[in-house]
């Protein structure tokens, strides 16, 4: 539930400070500013169609952290190359990390008896959900509260270390498909 919850709050709430930095710093309309981004919904199904090959490859747990990893290089990138280029790029970055890890994070937590798969894909659903609101909160107090560039490192720093956490945890077995 930790990778939902961390997959959402470090994509979802960097989004949206580059939403507002490309409209504040660089006088972005409002649509200007989404046709920027729209690699991120673009990437996130490239991610999510490639997260099955993935997981039965590596497993769930190195695919979350590899997913992870991702998008903590879209959050560094946005950071050092703030750039419309840069930006579209690393929004693309993240949409592809959220994609892969989401899945990870969906398979691995409903693979179990069928009598707890929902409840499990609940509770997976409302992590993410949490993630969304409790990054989106966090990670903009930062921006507000400092630049754009220090919420997008400390959004890097966050993906980075569950990624890392998530990766080495004990073995796994690998999903039979």
């Amino acid at each position: 539930m930790f990778g939902s919850f961390t997959n959402t709050a470090t994509t979802t709430s960097t989004i949206r400070v580059a939403i507002l930095y490309l409209q504040q710093q660089r006088e972005f309309s409002p649509m200007e500013a989404a046709g920027t981004l729209v690699s991120f919904s673009l990437l996130v199904v490239a991610g999510s169609t490639t997260a099955s090959w993935l997981i039965g490859a590596i497993g769930w747990r190195r695919s979350l952290g590899l997913g992870l990893t991702v998008v903590a290089s879209g959050n560094a990138m946005m950071a050092t190359w703030p750039s419309v280029a840069g930006i579209a790029t690393a929004a693309g970055l993240c949409g592809l990390g959220i994609g892969i890890g989401s899945v990870a994070a969906t398979d691995m937590g409903t693979h179990l008896m069928e009598s707890f798969k929902a409840t499990a894909a609940g509770l997976i659903n409302s992590a993410a959900q949490l993630g969304t609101a409790i990054g989106t909160a966090s990670i903009l107090l930062v921006s507000t509260i400092s630049s754009p560039r220090h919420a997008w490192i400390t959004a890097a720093v966050c993906a980075t270390l569950v990624a890392v956490t998530t990766s080495l945890r004990h073995p796994e077995r690998r999903p039979v498909r």
